[in-house]
């Protein structure tokens, strides 16, 4: 694969990433089975999962695999912690009691960064067709014969050559 097309795809799902933000869950909500949360850790949380999570836990992000009145059961993707910031998990699965969460948090698609994020997208194929000349002129120009007068321009998308 071409390294452009490869530059390209790894920029789209870095931007599509970061089209979504955490925000808190109503107190009566629920959330349900399969859907991707973070756990903000409450201080009792934070000395209690030390040992099976790291000191100075922050919050926990992953994907609830089940709800019980007792905890909130998941597959863990990321941890925060306050010293050592985040740490990437391959979905290991973990009970985390529901004493030690102060906050549950749903991630929810932001139409601010999904806005810019497909505008800076546009903006950038449209700085490398630019700079890469892939629209020509409706005919090639003969150096040694300047223009006199106005011309008329044509885009074409497609140039072919024989």
């Amino acid at each position: 694969m071409p390294a452009g097309r490869v530059v390209a795809m790894c920029g789209v799902a870095l931007a599509l990433g970061g089209c979504y933000v955490s925000v808190p869950l109503d107190v009566g909500t629920a959330p349900a089975a399969g859907e991707r949360v973070a756990l903000e850790i409450s201080d009792e949380g934070r000395v209690a999962l030390a040992e099976r999570l790291g000191s100075g836990l922050v919050e926990v992000e992953g994907r609830l695999v089940a709800l019980s009145p007792a905890a909130f059961d998941m597959q863990v993707f990321k941890v925060r912690s306050i010293r050592d910031g985040e740490a990437q998990w391959s979905g290991e699965r973990v009970s985390i009691p529901r004493a030690q969460v102060a906050r549950v948090n749903a991630r929810a698609l932001s139409r601010g960064r999904t806005v810019l994020a497909v505008a800076g997208i546009g903006g950038g194929i449209i700085a490398f067709i630019v700079t890469r000349q892939l629209l020509s002129g409706g005919r090639e120009r003969d150096p040694s014969n300047p223009p006199t007068g106005p011309e008329t321009i044509r885009i074409s998308l497609l140039r072919f050559s024989h």
